[in-house]
């Protein structure tokens, strides 16, 4: 089956429902992301073009609402 990412990191339950909703319509397996995660023992936190690119790359579909502009 197809997959849709939900790449909620601005948060907005009932968009978020709505392409839940719509993804699952089209019968796409829907996939919350709801936040990047980064920790002090890592090495600098990957910036959000990246992570868009790595994620896209895994899924068939990408949906977001973030607080960022891709870089």
């Amino acid at each position: 089956q197809r997959t849709m990412a939900l790449l909620f990191l601005a948060s907005s339950l009932r968009t978020r429902l709505g392409f839940a909703a719509a993804g699952a319509r089209l019968g796409l397996i829907p996939i919350d992301i709801a936040e990047l995660r980064w920790e002090p023992g890592m090495s600098h936190p990957e910036s959000f073009g990246d992570t868009v690119r790595v994620v896209s790359s895994m899924v068939d579909v990408v949906v977001g609402r973030t607080p960022f502009e891709l870089d």
